[in-house]
């Protein structure tokens, strides 16, 4: 490699870069004016709400925590079931998390899927005959590659 730059060839570099971030702002642009047609909307049924008597900053709370729920139950979204349970036993472990009322229900959904777990190794083991046991073998692989 040698300690000179073509200018051709990164006036070329340069320039191919240019026009890309030239089309990403375009359609920056673009995307922008869209948004600001839906907020129209967006604030126009917030006024007939307010109309018809529902308090707009009572409201916009209500949207708010629904957003922020929605995106609080997506975080584990991306886990197997055996970091969801890391995930529930940290929770558990902290305590302050469960008092809210989403963790109470993040709990409780833990809790259910304990117990069906459990259930299920429950009717698996139940009956020792030869059906059973390969619907045993069946049960145990596919609780292990759940978690």
């Amino acid at each position: 490699m040698s300690n000179t730059i073509d200018s051709s060839i990164a006036k070329q570099f340069v320039g191919d870069i240019q026009r890309h971030l030239a089309d990403k702002e375009s359609l920056r642009g673009e995307f922008m004016q869209r948004c600001k047609t839906i907020n129209e909307h967006i604030s126009d049924v917030k006024d007939r709400a307010k109309e018809a008597g529902i308090p707009r900053k009572a409201l916009n709370t209500i949207l708010k925590k629904m957003d922020l729920t929605a995106k609080i139950e997506g975080l584990t979204d991306g886990l197997d079931e055996e970091e969801i349970e890391q995930v529930e036993l940290l929770e558990a472990a902290l305590g302050t998390f469960a008092d809210t009322p989403l963790g109470a229900s993040a709990v409780e959904k833990a809790e259910a899927r304990q117990q069906e777990r459990a259930s299920k190794v429950r009717s698996l083991t139940a009956d020792p005959s030869a059906e059973n046991v390969t619907r045993l073998r069946d049960g145990i692989k596919q609780l292990k590659d759940e978690g």
